[in-house]
């Protein structure tokens, strides 16, 4: 006869562990609805189900049914399901679940109670039956569900209820073919386990956050359980964290661990606490530490060089502060120091893979600044030997790295560019990229230098355009082989815009024809579109964004790039001879011609800040000047409009035709100025329809019907579509 399990989930959470001996009394075991003699009850035939060996614990509980079925093999489909559920629960960290029962039916499942067999035809049960059976033993929460096979086409959907309610708390659905079900199941079982965990586990932090401070001890025990990553939410380990903290002020372990979760909420607030932490115990070495990786993580990099070279002196031989120290070094590109951190990393740990790979990448950049991103025969000979210096030890490092970790796939690529460098056979080059993406499918610097086989310089193609064409190949295999990976859909954009500069450089072909072709312009906003909605967060790729669309002249679409960008600095403006006002430059004059003069203003403001002189950048005068205007502070826009007119060619006419504008609607007083200004703006931009309209508007005033309906008429020619103009027009024709 078939049977069909019912199982029942008494998942408990990290408090059930500690102290939940003395609960009951001796003799006794606590069931959902009352105690019950110690033992195993065994159900009667044909009765209702009830629960066996079960015992009292934490809330909230969950009861798991066996699944209905579309499938003709009801007896495998349904309790399949049941029984993968109940594997991934009994495997669970046992801080999440209870410890072992005595009693448990048959000792298949140590975190697990059963309810008794009974006979059945290989139906599931409804959602309707399934609640009252939650109800019936007292538990929290049912999980139903259904399976349908369809020829080779398997789908999963399942419901976890609110067992007093009957609402639906989560909905998980599953869809592939039976020959994945394997991979399918676990996925499922994954989805339901990551949704009630969350609630179970929080639940118990919160019972555990309500009893008294335990012993010493007891603490420590409690802070190992919470310390492991558990699917709680950050406030809740947080709270618990501190109350530990409280209970015991030495322990630093707890200490360091608030800092470091309180990180999935604020790392400026983490910051904030492990300086707090810091000085209050200067010399804690593990509070040392932690701080100065948190201002590694706020990218507050010369001071962590000055906390690293402090704790050094003290500690001269720890490895994770020398790490630091050379990722600080690194990260503000003072490779020459970076390589003293390397070489001594390497003196005390020869025999780690680590510090000869760490050694590799320092040269690699240090060689690559030397040389810059030119061709060879454009770089001076100083660089050159630089670079082949450090390109040789590179090598050298990066194969000592592989010995001892042959599958260490970051290795591989950057091994494969030095290679390429070195003028090696592609056979060569590309069976480390393609040994590197087989381990590492994601990996960028092994896609990258697939690409740059094709680049001119390296490539041995028979044509550029084979080489192009092979380019484009790679670049597709790896968005389709990668999909939700955005570095892999990046590197289409990212390979076209250089080669779009390239061409262009080569051929004299003008910029703008390029990004007037859909060839180019096509596929790379498809590769745009697809890597910052994969990684929103990627400031980098949205500043190379922005700058494509600003080129292309789509404003608007530029500055949607931009205004997310306000209170950042690219990499390239970072550098110590790299004037920073040009960043802001770029991007005010993004904002002012989307027409956000306020963003534009601020913007202006900051790049004036670092450096005030007209001639230095006009674009931060345009948007200054314009957003004095747009503000109203019409006398201070005036003197900047009037300084640009003076210090432009670019914005000249511009700037006089606001001048005009101001004056003839603003500033009455000084209408013969504005006059003269806007015949000099149509005398420097004769094909300029607003400088035509503005000059036709003081025509009009000054009672010049026939020079009035000469400009606005050049106006209309220049741009048909002008409404002031033909507005402007319309009036003149109507007084005559």
């Amino acid at each position: 006869m078939n049977t069909k399990l019912w199982l029942v989930v008494l998942a408990v959470g990290l408090a059930s562990t500690m102290g939940c001996e003395d609960r009951n009394q001796p003799g006794q075991t606590q069931t959902a609805s009352g105690p019950i003699t110690q033992g195993t009850p065994q159900a009667t035939p044909g009765a209702k189900p009830w629960l066996v060996g079960a015992e009292q614990g934490l809330k909230p509980t969950l009861l798991i049914a066996n699944f209905t079925t579309d499938s003709d093999d009801k007896l495998f489909w349904g309790p399949v399901i049941s029984q993968i559920l109940v594997v991934k629960l009994n495997y669970a960290p046992r801080e999440v679940f209870s410890m072992p029962i005595p009693g448990d039916v048959d000792g298949e499942y140590r975190h697990l109670r059963r309810i008794a067999d009974r006979p059945t035809d290989g139906d599931g049960y409804s959602v309707d039956e399934a609640i009252v059976l939650a109800r019936m033993f007292g538990l929290d929460r049912a999980v139903t569900g259904n399976v349908t096979k369809c020829g080779e086409d398997l789908t999963i959907t399942a419901e976890i209820r609110d067992a007093r309610t009957s609402q639906v708390l989560t909905r998980v659905r599953l869809e592939g073919p039976v020959s994945d079900a394997a991979k399918l199941l676990v996925d499922f079982s994954n989805r339901i386990f990551h949704s009630f965990g969350k609630e179970l586990f929080d639940a118990s932090v919160r019972e555990y956050l309500n009893r008294p401070i335990p012993a010493n001890g007891e603490s420590v025990r409690q802070c190992a359980a919470l310390w492991s990553n558990r699917p709680t939410s950050a406030a809740v380990e947080v709270a618990a964290w501190q109350k530990l903290c409280a209970a015991e002020p030495q322990f630093t372990f707890a200490k360091v661990a608030v800092a470091n979760k309180i990180q999935a909420v604020s790392v400026a607030d983490a910051l904030a606490e492990a300086k707090r932490l810091h000085e209050a115990d200067p010399h804690q070495g593990r509070l040392w530490i932690l701080y100065i990786a948190l201002l590694d993580r706020n990218e507050r990099y010369p001071e962590a060089i000055k906390e690293c070279t402090e704790f050094l002196r003290e500690n001269p031989n720890n490895l994770t502060a020398l790490w630091r120290l050379d990722r600080a070094y690194r990260l503000t590109e003072d490779y020459e120091a970076s390589l003293a951190v390397t070489e001594r990393l390497l003196h005390l740990k020869p025999d780690s893979w680590q510090s000869h790979f760490y050694r590799a990448v320092v040269c690699d950049k240090y060689g690559w600044a030397k040389r810059g991103h030119e061709y060879w025969n454009k770089v001076p000979p100083e660089g050159q030997r630089i670079f082949g210096e450090m390109n040789r030890i590179c090598i050298a490092e990066l194969e000592q790295t592989l010995k001892m970790n042959p599958n260490h796939a970051e290795a591989l690529a950057m091994l494969a560019g030095c290679y390429t460098d070195t003028g090696a056979p592609e056979s060569v080059i590309e069976l480390l990229c393609r040994q590197a993406i087989e381990i590492e499918p994601d990996n960028w610097a092994a896609q990258y230098n697939l690409v740059r086989l094709c680049m001119p310089g390296y490539t041995r193609q028979p044509s550029l355009q084979m080489a192009h064409q092979r380019a484009l190949a790679v670049c597709r295999e790896a968005a389709e082989r990668s999909p939700r990976s955005a570095s892999m859909q990046w590197l289409m954009a990212d390979y076209l815009l250089w080669y779009i500069g390239y061409d262009h450089s080569r051929t004299g072909i003008p910029y703008q024809d390029f990004l007037k072709d859909p060839e180019y312009t096509k596929p790379i906003e498809e590769s745009i579109t697809k890597a910052l909605a994969l990684q929103p967060g990627a400031r980098e790729w949205r500043a190379n964004a922005a700058n494509y669309y600003y080129r292309k002249h789509d404003y608007k679409t530029a500055w949607e790039h931009y205004s997310q960008l306000t209170d950042y600095i690219p990499q390239e403006f970072r550098k110590k001879d790299v004037a920073l006002h040009e960043w802001y430059a770029v991007i005010s004059i993004s904002a002012a011609r989307a027409d956000q003069w306020e963003q534009a203003y601020g913007l202006a403001q900051k790049g004036l800040a670092l450096n005030p002189c007209p001639q230095c950048h006009e674009s931060l005068l345009v948007a200054f000047a314009g957003g004095l205007q747009h503000r109203k502070e019409y006398d201070e826009a005036l003197k900047n409009f009037e300084q640009l007119a003076q210090a432009s060619q670019l914005y000249k006419s511009w700037a006089l035709k606001e001048y005009a504008t101001i004056v003839f609607e603003h500033r009455p007083a000084l209408i013969a100025k504005g006059f003269e200004c806007a015949k000099q703006a149509v005398a420097h931009s004769p094909k300029d329809a607003p400088c035509r309209y503005t000059l036709s508007r003081y025509h009009c005033k000054r009672g010049e019907k026939k020079d009035a309906l000469d400009q606005v008429n050049a106006a209309l020619t220049i741009n048909p579509k002008h409404k002031d103009a033909r507005t402007l027009r319309a009036e003149i024709l109507g007084s005559h």
